[in-house]
Order: structure tokens, then sequence, then C-alpha cells
């Protein structure tokens, strides 16, 4: 929800808000690694944190696609 809010935010503020909204999740993204490997969780193990760090890179691979082709959609009916 907050990339939608935030590619609809930069619609309406940025010439280019495609590449914009692109460098902000790559941003994100990285940052989201963090986490995994920091937090202090107990039974922790480089293997977990690497598989939830994969699964930020695959929510990622879906979110981020849907929301540029359907935003570009949008744009070029209207």
């Amino acid at each position: 929800m907050l990339a939608t809010g935030l590619l609809a935010w930069l619609a309406y503020r940025s010439a280019d808000p495609v590449r914009t909204f692109l460098w902000i999740s790559l941003a994100a993204l990285m940052l989201s690694f963090i986490p995994d490997y920091i937090l202090p969780v107990p039974n922790r193990t480089v293997i977990a944190s690497t598989i939830a760090a994969f699964l930020h890179v695959v929510a990622a691979a879906i979110i981020v696609p849907i929301l540029v082709i359907g935003y570009r959609r949008m744009m070029r009916s209207a």
C-alpha cells in the first residue's frame, strides 16, 4: 500500500515519477535487508535471514512491475 501511495504522490510531484519510484524502491529493498541480518532473534541462522531477504526480493519483483505497468497504462489511456 505504501508503494502505491508513493507512486501516486510522485505522479503529481515529479517530472519522471517512474524513474524516481524505481530508485526509491531499490533503496527501500536494500534497506529491508538490514533487519533480516541485524535483529537479535533467538535461533536465527544465516540461511533463515537469507531466505527472509530473498522473500523481500520476490515481493519487490511482483509489486514494482505491477505498479509501473499499471501506471503507464493509465497514463496512455488518459
